[in-house]
């Protein structure tokens, strides 16, 4: 029923089912013909409703000498989190398997092995007909981040932001406008028994943290997404010290029991960590969900170490 015209762009709340679980948005709702009440409750879409608009708090990684958020990849509070808690355990990984083409990808992105990063939290105005997440990252050596997924080279710029997205012929430059969307749980699975402890490590993570991923598309901007505000940036080294430094607490005697005590990087020390983070099994098998610590206090853990490491 349209409303009457005093009281057209009323703010209501829907609800969207995504792989699942039900989301609560705030949003405009214009049918083109005026602006339209839909019945309140819970309200499941088949499809994302074309033209509303959300308001999402994310955050991002990146070298400080970037800005703006477009063809970056962003997470929620937890998507990022697990972003930073998965790669604690890239020292060990990139030790063992750094030669292979997935541990040159993964052993070389700028956003992890950068001596210059910081984490910005912002505020994306975004609309909810969401399309394929773009892996984007910082070209190097002249040719797109990821390329092992590809059965040939792709060229791009130094130092540019780059995103590949996956279609139904394989992976391809992203030539979207619509902000790429990815259930963090929904696609890190378990892999194969045998494979690298990083790979446990990352999908118990996954399955404990959850979250989400956002890529706002250059193409997009200002036409399914926008930057509303930047609230605030820390610095990234600072962040995961303070991350660690509180995990170190949890068990004293595991990390006071390696070798060097406080090298981050050695394997004892990282076993250690996700010993914290997961328990014990988590290293060859999914780990049982009252091993670890519960998902919504590592979140907690990485906001407060955020908060306490912002630079402005």
């Amino acid at each position: 029923t349209p409303l009457p015209k005093k009281k057209r762009g009323t703010v209501l709340t829907f609800y969207r089912l995504s792989w699942g679980t039900a989301h609560s948005i705030q949003c405009e709702m214009n049918t083109g013909k005026g602006f339209s009440m839909l019945p309140l409750g819970l309200v499941l879409l088949s499809q994302p409703l074309l033209g509303a608009r959300i308001n999402i708090t994310l955050y991002h990684v990146n070298p400080a000498n970037y800005s703006g958020v477009a063809d970056m990849d962003l997470g929620d509070e937890p998507g990022d989190a697990f972003f930073t808690a998965r790669n604690l355990g890239l020292p060990m990984f990139c030790r063992d398997e750094g030669k292979t083409q997935q541990g040159q990808a993964l052993c070389s992105n700028p956003e992890v092995v950068s001596d210059n990063l910081i984490v910005s939290r912002v505020i994306l105005e975004a609309s909810t007909d969401f399309g394929p997440y773009g892996y984007c990252d910082i070209c190097t050596n002249g040719t797109y981040p990821g390329t092992q997924f590809v059965p040939h080279p792709l060229n791009c710029t130094n130092g540019e932001y780059v995103c590949l997205c996956r279609l139904p012929g394989g992976f391809e430059p992203c030539e979207e406008d619509r902000v790429g969307y990815r259930d963090v749980a929904a696609t890190h699975p378990f892999p194969s028994p045998g494979t690298h402890p990083y790979f446990f490590w990352q999908a118990n993570l996954a399955a404990k943290l959850g979250g989400f991923w956002y890529t706002p598309f250059r193409k997009g901007e200002n036409k399914s997404w926008r930057l509303v505000e930047t609230q605030g940036v820390a610095n990234a080294t600072c962040q995961k010290e303070l991350f660690l430094a509180a995990l170190g607490q949890k068990d004293p005697s595991c990390f006071g029991g390696c070798p060097q005590p406080t090298d981050i990087g050695s394997d004892c020390y990282i076993k250690c960590v996700y010993h914290v983070l997961l328990g014990d099994k988590a290293s060859t098998s999914k780990s049982p969900t009252d091993e670890g610590m519960p998902g919504k206090e590592i979140t907690q853990l990485w906001h407060e170490s955020y908060s306490n490491c912002l630079l402005k």
